[in-house]
């Protein structure tokens, strides 16, 4: 809130008819440098705006405190703009989601609800008196290892504010995760766990707060998170975080190839719709991900090969689907020896892939060069 009131006090001297004044001079184009030196502001051109007097507007009363609201005068390239502030208690309306302490405190109340709700459906509970009761932070002994896997990655990739916010790209461009659609899975399935809750979100990225007790003072709750301990047995839970990392390292690199060949560019989102649960049945098969950077490569280079020859503008992803089935069928009943392909240079190990086979495991790249299963 200090940015909507820092440098209002250099219009302090001023009366309420000679801000006044200021106001309508300023909105009708009078020349701004002319404005400062006639008024006597210690400010630049750009900065003038932000001295104008808050306005008093009795009609508009804060939800909170009840407090009369104060139209903050926009600058003259967004006189549009409606934007007002309760000095009582802080809290803003405006385009903007506001961040004062009750908007928080509401919004993850919120979070904690959809928490509360998700977890009584999961007990098939008819009752939610008792857990309404509960602190609304959620303790880490809570979450399950998905949870804490993804929340790790997570924060390894994105560092925490002060406030503990998570700032994200609203395209979640970030190395947590391979691919942008498993990323976007991974924070929408936090969020509807209640670990996570939106606080605040612009045209270019998306702020989180991160619900779980005790992660802004003990650092032992980040650490826990960010470097798990090994795992001392494997689980079911733990192959499925490791088949999705698998299976979407696969789709990255799929994205990544068919350009080389002078294929249409796809776009990753379709690639999963098509080739997902194809290459996760090939990774249960026993073939690791860098046997299926093979296939996968293989298929779209044959695929190339016929297109570039007689191009069709249709069906491309298609017919590399049903070669590189096919090419799949052949070599589990022939028994074929696949090669192990590396990642290509602009592919990036995701931090979710090191914390699962570094930390969880101990195995480092055995987990892309050999199969695995529980």
């Amino acid at each position: 809130m200090y940015k909507y009131l820092k440098n209002r006090h250099k219009t302090s001297h001023l009366s309420s008819k000679e801000n006044s004044e200021l106001l309508q001079k300023y909105y009708e184009g009078q020349n701004v440098e002319q404005l400062i030196k006639e008024y006597n502001i210690d400010t630049s051109a750009s900065g003038l705006s932000s001295t104008f007097q808050l306005i008093k507007t009795p009609e508009k009363i804060c939800k909170y405190c009840n407090s009369q609201m104060y139209y903050v005068p926009p600058s003259k390239n967004a006189q549009h703009k409606k934007e007002y502030i309760c000095k009582s208690c802080f809290h803003i309306e405006g385009k903007y989601s506001c961040e004062c302490q009750n908007c928080l405190t509401q919004k993850q109340e919120q979070a904690n609800k959809k928490r509360i709700l998700c977890k009584n459906k999961t007990k098939n509970s008819q009752s939610q008196e008792s857990s309404l009761m509960e602190e609304n932070t959620i303790p880490i002994e809570e979450l399950s290892l998905k949870e804490r896997v993804y929340l790790g990655a997570l924060l390894r990739a994105i560092p925490l504010n002060k406030n503990t916010f998570l700032i994200l790209d609203r395209r979640y461009r970030t190395d947590f995760a391979p691919t942008v659609p498993y990323s976007s899975n991974i924070i929408e399935t936090l969020m509807e766990k209640g670990v996570l809750f939106k606080v605040n979100t612009d045209e270019i990225s998306i702020k989180l707060a991160i619900n779980i007790r005790g992660i802004h003072t003990d650092k032992n709750i980040l650490i826990a998170l960010m470097y798990p301990e090994k795992l001392e047995t494997d689980t079911e839970e733990l192959l499925e975080i490791i088949r999705d990392i698998q299976a979407y390292e696969s789709i990255e690199y799929f994205a990544a190839t068919t350009p080389k060949f002078n294929l249409p560019t796809f776009a990753q989102v379709d690639i999963e719709e098509r080739f997902l649960l194809l290459f996760k049945q090939m990774l249960n098969s026993g073939y690791s991900t860098a046997q299926l950077f093979n296939f996968i490569y293989n298929a779209i280079r044959n695929i190339a090969a016929k297109h570039n020859c007689s191009p069709e503008k249709i069906g491309v992803l298609n017919q590399i689907y049903i070669a590189l089935s096919n090419r799949y069928d052949r070599a589990v009943n022939e028994n074929w020896s696949i090669k192990k392909y590396n990642r290509i240079y602009s592919q990036k190990i995701s931090e979710i892939f090191m914390l699962v086979s570094n930390d969880l495991l101990g195995i480092r790249e055995v987990l892309f060069y050999e199969p695995f299963n529980v």
